[in-house]
């Protein structure tokens, strides 16, 4: 075929296909070479490359030809040699995972020559990383900002460098910072808070070591027309500053606010705030569209019944770690429950019962349920879940299912895309065989076996068989796979090439012998990115 020919056809291949092709010949190899300096999008982050090629990559790709660049990398030493690729003017999105060894001048370098960029996200950041923010003040194009996960902000952040002449970045409509303290989180509130900003920022996502009564109130006050917002703390200590019902109430003020969420993600609680504080908080936000509230130990039934009564909008509804939540806070809820909900959490409520699955029935549209930790959750429970058919994504982590339980959910009509039974230590081979035969997992794409002591390679062996296999798989601490598991998973993959495994977790299997590592040679497990052993 001649070279144009085969041009319009590379020309429309996605990157993956891109590749493959300019491994086959010389020829596709010079259509994809001519190819690469028109391409917009260019995410490498599923790609272990060595340096060199990435460098020739970044090289020929990042060309005068694109008006326009989208960079995604994982896991790249971003020495010198490397800025000097990435930092050009075409550049508009740059999100980086895993990053590391970031060069002194990363940012001055990103900030000086990439002042198109719309879009800059960093998650997580090494610890030892030194860097500055400052040069970011001449990217006025700038509208998500996203470095969260920091761990030492004193030497990665000052919060103040985000104003450029009094002006804060005037496009800014997205900011999310990690590893804030108090008063460096008041220092950007106020920061973000500019006449020509404070009427654009929509989302705002801090991490910060304590939320207290002045973060909350600083929020409410400076950012009058946010959207979204999320605050979650880590304290490794009780802290005397604490949030309290006072605060909360503040949130009232925020009466555009259409998603909350607050969270305290550590072993400590939220132990100052009551009902009265969310009756209060709840009745100016009734327009709220997503709520998620985690680690408050003193709010009972009465909080929730009033969220679900109050917000007729809403379509994502987590209350997390509380330790009052009882199946009342559900009674009656057909004549409550907000007709779009969607996604519901109700994760780690130990006094929660098969009874409050019960009630959500009358939920025609649920596609998330996220049950983890929730104890009590048993068989019957499962059979009110197998009336739901448009539920996605069910997750039953530490439950008290047995096999009794899937035999119900395997003869439902949900299409389930993501499954996990993770330390549901009551279930064993026959309620899997049986429920890979149904239904409800022939649509799998993420499956978790995990911590599941009775099984054994004959679930595995019903996976293949009834022609389930997920892109995903956890069999962590599954003491009874071995090698079998592994030689069937592999063969299945080398018959069927349309099929990738991309998550394979086997840690602490302890049948898996040295033997099963000839398995994992081309061409088995090709499309392989994780491997847990």
């Amino acid at each position: 075929l001649p070279l144009s020919v085969l041009q319009d056809i590379v020309s429309l291949l996605d990157l993956s296909s891109l590749f493959a092709a300019a491994s086959t010949c010389r020829v596709l190899k010079a259509a994809v070479d001519q190819e690469l300096p028109f391409l917009e999008n260019l995410h490498l982050e599923d790609y272990s490359l060595d340096r060199a090629t990435l460098k020739r990559l970044l090289t020929s790709s990042i060309g005068s030809s694109s008006s326009r660049l989208s960079l995604k990398l994982r896991g790249v030493a971003l020495e010198d040699d490397m800025v000097d690729l990435i930092a050009k003017p075409q550049l508009e999105e740059l999100h980086l995972e895993y990053c590391t060894e970031f060069s002194p001048g990363f940012f001055h370098d990103i900030g000086l020559t990439a002042r198109n960029l719309r879009r800059l996200s960093i998650n997580p950041c090494s610890d030892t990383t030194t860097m500055s923010l400052a040069s970011l003040q001449h990217c006025h194009s700038l509208e998500v900002c996203s470095c969260l996960f920091f761990i030492s902000l004193s030497l990665l952040f000052d919060p103040e460098v985000l104003v450029f002449g009094g002006i804060v970045l005037p496009s800014l409509l997205v900011l999310e910072i990690g590893g804030l303290s108090e008063e460096h989180g008041l220092k950007l509130i106020h920061a973000t808070a500019s006449p020509a900003s404070q009427y654009k920022l929509q989302r705002l996502s801090l991490v910060l070591y304590h939320i207290t009564d002045a973060i909350v109130q600083c929020v409410s006050e400076n950012l009058p027309m946010l959207l979204e917002l999320e605050l979650r703390d880590e304290p490794s200590e009780a802290y005397q500053n604490d949030l309290t019902d006072a605060g909360i109430q503040k949130l009232g003020a925020l009466t555009r606010l259409r998603r909350l969420s607050l969270v305290r993600g550590s072993k400590f609680f939220f132990k100052r705030i009551n009902d009265v504080g969310v009756f209060i908080m709840i009745h100016s936000l009734q327009q709220l569209e997503s709520i998620r509230l985690g680690g408050f130990s003193r709010i009972t039934d009465a909080s929730c019944a009033a969220i679900l009564y109050s917000c007729s909008k809403l379509h994502t509804f987590e209350l997390m770690k509380t330790s009052k939540l009882t199946d009342l806070a559900f009674h009656n809820l057909s004549s409550s429950v907000p007709r779009g909900l969607v996604n519901v959490n109700l994760s780690l409520n130990n006094l929660l019962s098969d009874d409050t699955l019960g009630h959500f029935v009358c939920c025609t549209t649920l596609e998330v349920l996220n049950l983890r930790g929730c104890r009590s959750i048993g068989d019957a429970g499962l059979r009110h879940i197998s009336k739901l058919c448009n539920l996605k994504t069910l997750l039953l982590d530490g439950s008290d299912v047995s096999d009794f339980g899937l035999y119900p959910l395997a003869k439902g009509k949900m299409s389930l895309i993501s499954l996990s039974l993770r330390a549901c230590t009551r279930v064993t081979d026959d309620g899997i065989v049986a429920l890979m035969a149904g239904r409800a997992a022939k649509t799998l794409k993420s499956l978790d076996l995990s911590l599941i002591p009775k099984l054994t390679d004959a679930s595995i062996l019903s996976l293949v068989q009834n022609g389930v296999l997920p892109a995903e798989l956890w069999l962590r601490n599954c003491y009874q796979i071995g090698d079998v598991s592994v030689m069937v998973l592999a063969t299945h993959l080398a018959m069927h090439p349309g099929r990738v495994l991309k998550l394979l977790d086997l840690w602490n299997c302890r049948k898996i012998t040295a033997d099963a590592l000839r398995w994992f040679k081309w061409p088995y497990f090709s499309g392989l990115r994780k491997l847990g052993v």
